[in-house]
């Protein structure tokens, strides 16, 4: 589906937000495709006979075999690597002789394993559909360097609503919503 305009809906939040955008007949929406992140998204566009991408599509055309390979190269190699002081990584986390690298490399192996498939796949919609501008209904950080390294060497226009800034009225309301997640799970 060939469109000016790729609007990405990634979560229920965005996908709320795309619906009041849709009511108020924004003209963001108009010749604009929409790409979703998981088929629990599709009932309301088929409801209201949208055309959307499902990014499934993509994700399912990159090899993951290759990905996983190199992401555990990666995490076998640049640990070890001098990076700071003469030091590896390794070395910088040791704490009374043992390394807190090994606590955390399972967890930053599964970290890396799912950045490279999302840039994998958001690389292969991009190149498939001839993508050039983009519109983000969140100004996730993460996301967005995913987005930028899965369109590296291309002119990728990135215009990001930033529903995050809506949902917070001051910024520490958002950390607060946090501690108060944590500390409500506490006993």
């Amino acid at each position: 589906m060939k469109a000016d305009n790729y609007i990405f809906i990634r979560s229920s939040n965005e996908l709320n937000y795309f619906k009041k955008l849709f009511e108020k007949g924004n003209s963001t929406l108009q010749g604009a495709a929409v790409v979703i992140w998981d088929n629990s998204l599709a009932p309301f566009f088929e409801e209201n006979r949208i055309k959307y991408i499902l990014m499934e599509t993509y994700a399912k055309k990159a090899d993951f075999d290759s990905i996983r390979k190199k992401t555990a190269e990666l995490i076998k190699t640049f640990p070890h690597a001098k990076i700071l002081g003469n030091k590896t990584l390794v070395q910088l986390l040791e704490y009374e002789g043992y390394s807190l690298w090994w606590f955390i490399r399972q967890g930053f192996y599964s970290d890396c394993l799912k950045a490279m498939k999302e840039v994998c796949a958001l690389k292969n919609l991009i190149n498939g559909n001839g993508i050039n501008h983009v519109t983000l209904l969140s100004d996730e950080p993460y996301f967005l360097e995913v987005l930028r390294e899965a369109a590296k060497g291309k002119e990728l226009s990135i215009n990001s609503i930033a529903a995050s800034k809506r949902r917070y009225e001051k910024p520490l309301d958002f950390l607060k919503s946090k501690y108060n997640l944590f500390f409500d799970l506490v006993p």
